[in-house]
């Protein structure tokens, strides 16, 4: 009985704090393509934000410009929620949720090929930084970092990165980015799948919320 008691009031608690987190007003102003970093940022949770562009407009890369109409959104001190379900109508086919301190952005469709399915073996990483952590799960997954084609001093270094441990067994590139960010509770992966006329490309970002503050918002 005590310890049905106990488990109501923590689900209570949780609850709680996952709605008072949404209820925070918070304010973006991105280019099309980057509305979900200026989110991930100002919420400050972990995220995993996946965007299939399959028909929606090509964005650059480097700096995540839209490659076709300036489109940029500007919404201030508005509630999450409020700002998430704005800027998930300009991608179709996408979803938003909330659950277990994690923000999850992903398309309704199962995308063919998609490299974040991939299982990746056995991975044992001790006490390194989140980087190397991502480093490691994009190599294994063949997946291409927007950080291959930056030009030499647009992502700065974070002279005092965050470290964790990462040990599984067998896990998907998915299911590895996520336990990252879980695990120093303060970064976001965000990965951005396109068709090109050379074939589907998936790109991927690490957000890491120390160095875009020290930065001054490296995201913009």
């Amino acid at each position: 009985m005590l310890s049905s008691l106990i488990l109501i009031l923590f689900a209570s608690v949780h609850a709680h704090a996952q709605e008072s987190i949404l209820d925070k007003p918070i304010s973006i102003r991105a280019l099309y393509g980057r509305e979900f970093q200026q989110i991930c940022l100002a919420l400050q949770v972990p995220c995993a934000i996946e965007i299939n562009a399959d028909g929606l407009p090509l964005v650059d890369p480097t700096y995540g410009l839209e490659l076709s109409t300036a489109n940029s959104v500007s919404i201030q001190n508005t509630k999450a929620t409020v700002v998430l379900d704005d800027v998930i109508r300009r991608y179709p086919k996408h979803r938003w949720s909330y659950a277990a301190g994690v923000l999850r952005v992903y398309p309704r469709g199962k995308i063919s090929k998609n490299s974040l399915d991939a299982p990746l073996g056995k991975i044992d990483l001790r006490d390194q930084p989140l980087d190397a952590i991502f480093r490691t799960i994009e190599e294994k997954a063949n997946l291409l970092s927007a950080r291959a084609i930056m030009r030499p001093g647009k992502f700065p270094i974070n002279p005092n990165p965050r470290h964790c441990s990462l040990a599984i067994n067998e896990a998907t590139a998915r299911q590895a980015l996520t336990m990252a960010v879980v695990k120093t509770g303060h970064a976001a992966w965000i990965v951005r799948h396109e068709k090109t006329f050379r074939g589907p490309i998936t790109w991927i970002e690490l957000l890491d919320y120390d160095l875009a503050v020290q930065a001054g918002d490296a995201t913009k």
